[in-house]
């Protein structure tokens, strides 16, 4: 789970939307390798939740492949 998206995405200390576009992709995630651990992992089957008050400053290809929920 991942809180704050609209915030970390504009952050100044990384580019969050390119690193979460990697991890959450379904057709990247199968083969996922943590480059800290140089571990790799199969995310295929992993559900991943964020949130965010707004969308509006998640860059669109990354609200693409998002399923977006309104409360």
């Amino acid at each position: 789970m991942l809180e704050g998206l609209d915030t970390a995405a504009r952050d100044f200390r990384g580019d969050l939307s390119s690193t979460l576009m990697e991890v959450i992709a379904p057709f990247r995630n199968r083969h996922f390798t943590d480059r800290y651990t140089d571990v790799s992992f199969d995310l295929s089957r992993a559900i991943f939740i964020l949130s965010a008050d707004s969308t509006e400053y998640i860059e669109s290809p990354l609200k693409d492949i998002l399923e977006v929920i309104k409360l």
